[in-house]
């Protein structure tokens, strides 16, 4: 919840104070929700400043590409852009952004992907019975053998995986097999979009050759086949945080 005491007007901010102020505070009022549906009198009062502050601060965040805004008769809808996500992670950190985001209690998150080849690790690792009863276990269901892998393309989206990946997950336990060492795995209960009875998840290896920017999915199914998708596909990918 926001505090009910008054909050300095605007002219006392720095701009970058003034922005990460509003945006921070879009955050909380938005919820489980990409949009804030509100009006500048309404922001007024949750944010403790004369409905003139409000709205000029609207006008700069949109003018810098940190807001949209649909703009309707009574309210309007206003939304956070890569750019003003990029800029709150930039100022406040990836674990401060992570600190405000778990204060609501559930944030459904999107991010867009599109499919590609990859090197074969996944098919490699899931051959590995001892992350495979781990699956069962914690996860309930039997991987198939091999991840679908996705490149992210937006700064969004890489931000949104970056805040997840600080998140414990479901720790698959690294173990020692022929004299190979493999590492742990942490896993994230995953849905895709308009495939919501798909059963994945989002693995993360401590040793894997990709970077951030790749999310590689694991299922009960081979999911090119299941979602009839082939390389360049885009799809969406949904997830707690």
């Amino acid at each position: 919840m926001l505090s009910e005491k008054k909050q300095p007007e605007a002219k006392s901010f720095s701009k970058k104070a003034k922005y990460l102020f509003f945006l921070i505070n879009l955050v909380k009022i938005s919820g489980k929700e990409d949009y804030v549906i509100t009006s500048t009198n309404k922001l007024k009062d949750l944010l403790g400043l004369s409905q003139q502050s409000v709205s000029l601060i609207l006008k700069e965040l949109e003018k810098e590409r940190l807001i949209e805004r649909e703009i309707g008769k009574r309210e309007e809808k206003i939304k956070i852009t890569k750019e003003g996500f990029g800029f709150l992670v930039e100022n406040i950190g990836f674990l401060r952004t992570q600190e405000l985001l778990n204060k609501i209690k559930t944030r459904v998150i999107k991010i867009k992907g599109k499919i590609f080849t990859g090197k074969g690790e996944g098919a490699y690792y899931l051959s590995q019975k001892q992350y495979v009863r781990q699956i069962e276990d914690k996860l309930n269901f039997f991987p198939y053998p091999g991840t679908l892998n996705l490149k992210l393309s937006s700064y969004e989206d890489i931000s949104k995986v970056e805040i997840l990946y600080n998140k414990e997950g479901v720790k698959l336990n690294g173990f020692t097999s022929f004299e190979r060492t493999f590492g742990d795995v942490f896993c994230y209960p995953a849905k895709i979009e308009k495939h919501e009875d798909v059963k994945c998840a989002i693995v993360r290896s401590e040793r894997t050759s990709y970077n951030v920017s790749v999310v590689e999915l694991i299922s009960d199914v081979f999911l090119r086949k299941a979602l009839d998708v082939k390389d360049g596909d885009e799809i969406t990918i949904m997830f707690e945080i």
